[in-house]
């Protein structure tokens, strides 16, 4: 993670066995503290929520996972390379599929964070 001005920058790579981790990130806005948590899963992992998703269950990962597949914020897939910072003082939950680092909208924007 690299804060640069009001973006935060989302470049992750998980060791090898670990199936993902999650991330507590506190936006401070001109009027609210937002906070947002952030999970990183690996394709079949359980936090995930849809084993449907695909790739191994087992925890492994080829080197191609270290991209980014796809981004939900509170349920909702994005589907853009980047993610809008709320200031409205509520939780957010953001769920980071790590995938393949080719040809995804979030890999060609290296995942950047920020607010308008």
């Amino acid at each position: 993670f690299r804060r640069r001005g009001d973006r935060l920058e989302l470049r992750p790579a998980l060791p090898p066995d670990w199936d993902g981790c999650t991330v507590r990130y506190v936006h401070r806005g001109a009027q609210h503290e937002t906070p947002y948590v952030i999970t990183l899963a690996r394709p079949g992992d359980p936090s995930d929520g849809d084993p449907s998703h695909g790739g191994p269950t087992d925890g492994s990962a080829s080197d191609g996972e270290r991209g980014v597949a796809w981004v939900e914020v509170d349920g909702e897939r994005l589907a853009e390379g980047a993610l809008v910072l709320k200031d409205d003082g509520e939780e957010h939950q953001v769920l980071v599929r790590l995938g393949s680092a080719h040809a995804t909208a979030w890999n060609s924007a290296q995942m950047v964070v920020g607010s308008e």
